[in-house]
């Protein structure tokens, strides 16, 4: 809209038609007095008053962008452009207002992606460290379970530290998998069995104050879906009912089957409801819930990833996300995904595999002493001779003192003193066609796959022993011909 005004008032002197399809007022009621300044929210108030006072002081034109007051009472970003005119009647300010809510969208996007940026860089600096201290929890965990029976008053309380550290696990997978840094990990996954395994943890994250009720369908169908990642959704949705309600409440968990559900492509689905008795939220907050770090905690209290991750898990899935929520009715979160049938979904009650066995003689190379201890005392156990090495020279001289074969090397694949690509090319000079198992906590680590040689492989902290030996024999069970054999 174009206008003009008296830059002493500020009261609006003309004003095109545009205003109304504008800011939805007519044009005439702009030239009332102390209308236009009115519309003005109150927080961009006094700066845009200040700047226009300067700008007709200094003669020089001004542009700035603040909040308008459309008819409907809800606020629309404006660009006004203006500047100090001389005419036969005296000075007046003449400019022209434009809508700039697509640019403020666009800004936004371009914020919120900057902000995943960051995240994705903060997340792959701290993951090679977090992920070792994660194995660390988790590796000892079992092999402290290992040599305690069933009966023994010890087991429980290792029992809770293997299935809080293996939550830390997931937290990682899923801070990674959001940060586009890590391919997520689908498998075969039944929401009540991740319902049942949250649950016991759940009640002493969230507090005795809160009542944990769960209805789950006994014939409840399979969903491919990364199950760390489930895990995660249960968690945040958890931890977001227990702080809208710090006075106690009730939380339920229930599982159903779908068919149809409406926004999404027909077929059967899975459904997740979790229901809370809290404050609610309002619609403005609804808006803006699943945005990366909006939150209404106070500070210390919350990142204001929560739900946005756990949009990006469902979204991920081919699932969707539904809020039923008002202020002071509790809120109430339901997660669809869709459900496996037929003979695929029979494969979720195939029985765990045996941790695979070995006699032969392995050469692990890790620069972290916990790691490299705890994983080569795993395979001992589980009857491998072990050799090991904290770093690339050492295991090269490892290497020239053994006299007999070693039949793989397990090398970290990023390490000060030499890589592990570096140790392997070495250690093929000397025994050719050589079995290589690279690890890595680094989440780049999929850039360099096609330097591997054909004898090798990559595995990705954090991981299991179980899969750490499945890998080995995989390896060690498919051999390659050597080089000049």
């Amino acid at each position: 809209m174009v206008w003009e005004a008296d830059p002493t008032s500020g009261r609006c002197l003309f004003v095109s038609a545009h205003a109304e399809p504008l800011l939805g007022h007519p044009a005439a009621q702009w030239l009332e007095p102390g209308f236009w300044l009115e519309q003005i929210h109150p927080d961009d108030y006094e700066w845009v008053q200040r700047l226009r006072k300067d700008a007709a002081g200094l003669g020089a034109p001004y542009t700035c962008d603040f909040r308008m007051r459309h008819s409907s009472a809800a606020m629309v970003w404006v660009r006004e452009r203006g500047r100090l005119v001389q005419n036969g009647t005296g000075a007046q300010l003449q400019g022209f207002t434009t809508d700039i809510a697509d640019l403020k969208r666009l800004e936004a996007e371009l914020l919120h992606s900057r902000k995943l940026e960051t995240l994705g860089r903060l997340i792959g600096g701290v993951a090679h460290d977090f992920t070792n201290l994660a194995m660390a929890l988790t590796g000892y965990s079992d092999v402290v379970l290992m040599q305690l029976d069933e009966e023994h008053p010890a087991r429980p309380y290792a029992e809770q530290l293997k299935a809080t550290s293996q939550t830390a696990v997931n937290l990682l997978r899923q801070l990674l998998a959001f940060s586009r840094k890590r391919e997520i990990e689908p498998t075969l996954v039944s929401l009540n069995d991740s319902v049942k395994g949250m649950v016991k943890l759940l009640r002493k994250i969230i507090g005795d104050n809160i009542k944990v009720e769960t209805a789950l369908d006994p014939e409840l169908g399979l969903v491919r879906a990364d199950a760390g990642q489930i895990d995660q959704v249960i968690m945040n949705l958890a931890v977001n009912a227990r702080d809208a309600m710090p006075e106690g409440g009730r939380l339920s968990m229930e599982t159903v089957n779908s068919q149809d559900p409406e926004g999404l492509p027909p077929g059967p689905y899975v459904v997740l409801r979790v229901r809370d008795t809290g404050i609610g939220m309002s619609a403005e907050t609804q808006s803006r819930m699943f945005e990366a770090f909006f939150t209404t905690k106070g500070p210390g209290k919350g990142t204001g990833l929560g739900l946005s991750l756990v949009q990006e898990i469902v979204q991920r899935s081919a699932g969707l996300v539904r809020v039923d929520s008002a202020p002071g009715q509790g809120t109430l979160f339901e997660i669809l995904l869709p459900r496996l049938e037929g003979e695929i979904a029979l494969l979720g009650n195939t029985a765990p595999e045996a941790v695979p066995r070995g006699t032969e003689t392995l050469l692990f190379v890790d620069d972290d002493e916990t790691v490299r201890r705890l994983l080569s005392h795993g395979l001992e156990r589980l009857g491998y001779r072990v050799l090991q090495a904290p770093s690339g020279p050492a295991a090269l001289t490892l290497s020239e003192e053994e006299k007999g074969k070693i039949d793989l090397v397990v090398t970290d694949l990023i390490m000060a003193d030499m890589s592990g690509l570096d140790l392997v090319r070495l250690l093929n000079g000397v025994r050719p066609g050589i079995r290589s198992l690279y690890v890595t906590g680094y989440t780049d680590s999929h850039a360099i796959i096609s330097q591997l040689p054909e004898t090798g492989a990559l595995l990705e902290k954090p991981f299991r022993l179980d899969q750490l030996a499945r890998h080995i024999r995989i390896l060690l069970d498919h051999p390659v011909e050597t080089p000049g054999a």
